[in-house]
Parts: C-alpha cells; sequence; structure tokens
C-alpha cells in the first residue's frame, strides 16, 4: 500500500486493497455500474478522457470520487490500526482504490445520510473481482470483504452500526474502553469506564451499543443521562471536549 501520512487520511474514505498489478480500470467499474441494485444503484456522473485513472459516481442524488483505477498510481493509504477478520495478508504488497464524497460534499462529508449513501456504494465495489479487504480511514480499520459486506450491509438495512469497523475499539487499564473513529460522526471518542464485575467483553459489547445510540441519535450531555438500554450514565466531557467519559452509575434505590 502507499503510505498517506497527510490530514486527508483522517477523511472520509473507502479503500478497496486488491493484489499488486490487479486493480481495475474505468472500463471494470463502468461494466459494475450496469449491473448493480443489490445494495443501490449507481452510474458514472464523470468520465474525464484526460484523466481516465479517477472516475465521478453519483448514487441517490450525491457524487462520490474514485481514484487509484488501473495503470495509474494506487490511492494513498495509511497502514490500518486494527483488523477485522483477516488472515495473515502482504498489505505491503496489495494496491488500493479510493472511494470519497465529491468536492461539493466536503461541507457535509460527515453527515450519516452522505456515509450510508457511500457505504452502499461500496457495497457494490466490493463486488470487484480480486478485492480483498476494504478500508476505512477515519478509524484506521481495515475489513475482510466478507465482513464488510455483512457488518456494513447489515447496518444499512437497519441493523446495529459497525462499531467494529466503521470504529474501532481499544482496551485501557483498569477496564476503559476507547473508541477510536467515533469523533468522525459525532466530534468526539468515548471513554467508558466498565461496571464493577463486569468482563472485558461485555464492557466492549456494551461500547458498542454506546457508540451505535450516538451516531444514529447524537452525542449524550454531560451529567446524568439514560443510556441506550435504559440505564443511568454520567457523562463527562474532558476538558478539549475530544473524549466524553461514560461512567454507569448505581440505579436509584441501590
Amino acid at each position: 500500500m502507499k503510505p498517506d501520512a497527510s490530514a486527508a487520511s483522517q477523511q472520509a474514505g473507502l479503500s478497496f486493497l486488491f493484489a499488486r498489478g490487479q486493480r481495475p480500470d474505468a472500463d471494470a467499474i463502468a461494466a459494475l455500474a450496469g449491473n448493480t441494485g443489490g445494495m443501490v444503484s449507481f452510474s458514472i456522473s464523470h468520465r474525464p478522457a484526460e484523466h481516465p485513472y479517477w472516475l465521478e459516481l453519483l448514487a441517490l442524488g450525491l457524487t462520490f470520487d474514485v481514484t487509484g483505477l488501473a495503470p495509474g498510481v494506487e490511492a494513498a493509504t495509511r497502514p490500518p490500526q486494527h483488523a477485522y477478520a483477516l488472515k495473515d495478508a502482504a498489505l505491503s504488497e496489495m494496491e488500493a482504490v479510493m472511494i470519497r464524497p465529491g468536492p461539493h460534499l466536503s461541507a457535509g462529508g460527515t453527515l450519516v445520510p452522505v456515509i450510508r449513501a457511500m457505504a452502499a456504494v461500496g457495497c457494490e465495489l466490493a463486488g470487484l473481482d480480486g478485492v480483498q479487504a476494504v478500508g476505512w480511514a477515519p478509524a484506521g480499520t481495515l475489513m475482510a470483504r466478507d465482513y464488510y459486506l455483512r457488518a456494513v450491509g447489515g447496518w444499512l438495512r437497519g441493523g446495529a452500526f459497525p462499531g467494529l469497523g466503521l470504529t474501532a475499539l481499544r482496551r485501557g487499564r483498569g477496564g476503559v474502553v476507547r473508541s477510536e473513529g467515533l469523533s468522525f460522526f459525532v466530534g468526539h471518542e468515548i471513554t467508558l469506564h466498565s461496571a464493577p464485575s463486569e468482563s472485558p467483553a461485555e464492557a466492549s459489547k456494551f461500547a458498542l451499543r454506546v457508540i451505535h445510540h450516538l451516531v444514529e441519535n447524537g452525542s449524550y450531555s454531560s451529567g446524568s443521562v439514560i443510556g441506550p438500554g435504559g440505564e443511568p450514565l454520567h457523562c463527562e466531557f474532558t476538558a478539549s471536549r475530544s473524549h466524553l467519559q461514560i461512567t454507569r452509575e448505581a440505579p436509584a434505590g441501590n
């Protein structure tokens, strides 16, 4: 993969990894556009003759740029920090094609409807021959193709937000669970303090429920709030407001 250490790596972007020399060209995307509809239909809205290595796609009234097409230069990506359902893979030997919101969506590229539309197009692009994995730039995640289709496709069909995919979790000392990549959707990460006698797996499961709730409904306010399952929570932002610290409170009367 070609590394990208710039701030652009934090922008909305799905990358599709292929074995070296196996990236699709514009014709392959055009052929796929004529046979889509499993998740969403899309068309090619701009195919510049002078720059045949990128395309503009139109889906649900929104445009997205596809870059890194063969035989041009591969799309730049950053090394993944989290991998899901991937067996040992020689990532350094893979090349990326990237899809991002078009320039006119720059002010709304973090809006959930835009991300959902792009994720749906991503489900279609994941059907290209040779896709080995799908990456999500803001969280530094990399998913096996089938995992992406199952987790992200399930969300698009009304299921839970793919917290282990479009965000990630990292465990810290003392049973703390921290999100990574949630700030892209809600403007901050969460730091969840585990309940007494709670296993790490249970704490992570609860963190994923909180992430789903925040993405779908917006952030909590500081102070006492009700959690996604009716749990009493205490929330407090850090001074920089980059993290929302969440502690479960004992129910009234205990």
